[in-house]
């Protein structure tokens, strides 16, 4: 009994390193990498703002749109876009673009 009472803190550390060891080596690859899209349509219609056909993806070497704030220029999504985008509103995508214009 006494030699289980001496044994019993490194049994106790010996699991807390397996537990962090399996939490942390197993973790899941699911965080996406933000990408960026531009609209490439020249429409103010709610419905073609909302087709992911005007919509391509571009990177930062990409040139930008003219300056507005009547569309979405530039915006970035980490998810499926085209879903959200058939969930979005035209107002919502000029809100929370990254940039619009004219």
């Amino acid at each position: 009994m006494k030699n289980l009472k001496n044994q019993l803190p490194l049994f106790a550390l010996l699991l807390g390193f397996a537990l962090v060891f399996t939490q942390s080596a197993f973790k899941s690859d699911n965080a996406k990498t933000p990408v960026e899209y531009q609209y490439i349509s020249n429409s103010s219609l709610e419905v073609q703002m909302q087709d992911i056909n005007n919509w391509e993806i571009v990177d930062e070497e990409t040139p930008s749109c003219s300056t507005g704030s009547a569309k979405p220029c530039r915006f970035i999504y980490d998810g499926d876009f085209d879903t959200f985008l058939q969930g979005s509103t035209k107002q919502d995508l000029i809100d929370h673009a990254e940039s619009l214009k004219l």
